[in-house]
């Protein structure tokens, strides 16, 4: 069976916490999988097409951004639509649909001669909203290796504790739902019988809600908002930079400073002790990304 996109998840979640492909997606110009040197990048792909469609106050924009970001104007981010073409673009120019085998990964053991053993069952390749499915129960397979690349991510969506509790008592999944959850029938409810709703978080998916529901209520203005913040945000502080902050969000270009890439910043992270590492990384806003990843920091190094 020929397996879907490379990024079908992905557009799937985004999707369902409603940022479409013409919307713009957290990501640098010239984070281009279709051009490992990042050049030409997003940026000036987008000017391009821009100016040779008339608009050119829109092209000047975007190179205006991408060379004075992020001190003079906002970090430029490019469409999502770009960005999965340019996945689409490179997926075939690697043969990506012949290359994958999906499957279930049972165990992991290695060697005596230091590779690695997979033991693994087929699976067909899942549907966007749709876990994979076995092909047949006992079709086990095995796989040899020299190296093995492990990208867990996050497993399922996960739920706090409360609401979590919620659903297991009342098996209500249509009223409770996650911001990565299919969840557009609650805009159709609200934009016909208008009422309340309750938004917890001020992440990019919590703004886009809000986003969608100021939308509905253009088609019901009887519509109202309770958000729920854990503590006020003051911003984010390393040294003398300051995230800036209004009404309680925090506008945060990037999970990561795009300078611990390269430069002072990763030269710091690299030659501290594991407790100012530490330090470092919850300065930095992304502890809570790289906790329980193994080696994700060493993969920082390179």
């Amino acid at each position: 069976m020929r397996p879907g996109k490379p990024y079908e998840r992905y557009e799937a979640l985004l999707r369902n916490c409603q940022i479409p492909r013409y919307k713009r997606i957290r990501s640098g110009s010239d984070s281009c999988p279709d051009n490992v040197w990042g050049w030409p990048g997003y940026a000036l792909r987008e000017s391009w097409r821009e100016t040779f469609s008339g608009r050119i106050p829109s092209a000047l924009q975007n190179l205006w951004q991408v060379f004075s970001e992020p001190v003079w104007a906002d970090t430029y981010t490019p469409i999502a639509d770009n960005v999965f073409n340019s996945m689409d673009r490179e997926a075939a120019r690697i043969g990506w649909h012949q290359m994958v085998q999906y499957g279930s990964v049972r165990s992991i053991r290695k060697t005596e001669d230091g590779r690695y053993v997979i033991a693994y069952s087929a699976t067909k390749p899942p549907t966007a909203g749709s876990a994979t499915q076995p092909i047949v129960a006992s079709d086990y397979r095995f796989l040899v290796a020299k190296y093995i690349h492990l990208c867990t991510g996050y497993p399922a969506i996960k739920l706090l504790s409360d609401l979590q509790d919620y659903r297991q008592r009342t098996g209500d999944t249509k009223r409770v739902v996650h911001g990565y959850e299919p969840h557009d029938h609650v805009y159709e409810h609200l934009e016909k019988f208008g009422g309340t709703i309750v938004v917890r978080g001020f992440g990019i998916v919590g703004s886009q809600i809000m986003d969608r529901i100021y939308k509905a209520r253009q088609a019901n203005p009887n519509i109202h908002v309770i958000h729920l913040s854990r503590s006020p945000k003051f911003g984010n502080k390393f040294g003398n930079a300051k995230r800036y902050v209004e009404n309680h969000w925090e506008f945060q270009p990037y999970n990561w400073p795009k300078g611990t890439w390269g430069g002072d910043m990763r030269s710091m992270l690299e030659s501290a002790d594991p407790l100012r590492r530490r330090e470092l990384l919850d300065a930095w806003g992304e502890l809570r990304l790289l906790a329980g990843v193994p080696g994700a920091i060493r993969s920082i190094k390179g």
